[in-house]
């Protein structure tokens, strides 16, 4: 797929900021680290739709943008020291904590997930990679099961 992905923008930021950081402690330039920025500007405007990250941009894929790789971009980066309104969006993040409840709540439709059928609002649930994924039917993509559901359902 062509395109831009949220998932490598937010660890393109992250590696320019490390790579800053790293250069500035052995006293040398860090070429193409003050783009930055740039990139931190693309990352926090082009992606939010206004409700949660759209996974992948500027593409024909024809999806929602609802995707596992959006919750996993924030974990990716994730930095103790980070506060919640830091430029790599943490996990904390306001935005990224909307994003979280709208890729999970679109599995929480037992037309689109069977398997999340009468499972109350306030349980984990099985969780795709992305809400059209159709690869062998789109089952639930085990890294993104909560322990308890991986319990139940034998893994």
């Amino acid at each position: 797929m062509q395109g831009s992905s949220f998932f490598a923008t937010q660890n393109q930021f992250r590696a320019l900021v490390e790579g800053n950081t790293l250069a500035k402690s052995l006293g040398v330039e860090c070429n193409g680290c003050d783009q930055a920025p740039q990139v931190a500007c693309f990352l926090n405007e082009a992606y939010w739709n206004g409700e949660y990250f759209i996974a992948n941009i500027n593409s024909n894929a024809g999806r929602t943008g609802k995707d596992a790789n959006t919750v996993l971009g924030g974990i990716s980066v994730f930095d103790v020291n980070a506060s919640c309104d830091d430029a790599s969006i943490q996990p904390c993040n306001s935005q990224s904590l909307s994003n979280f409840k709208a890729f999970v709540d679109a599995f929480r439709n037992s037309t689109l997930y069977p398997i999340n059928e009468g499972i109350p609002q306030v349980d984990g649930i099985a969780l795709g990679r992305y809400t059209e994924d159709v690869y062998f039917t789109g089952n639930p993509w085990l890294v993104a099961l909560p322990n308890e559901r991986r319990l139940s359902l034998g893994f």
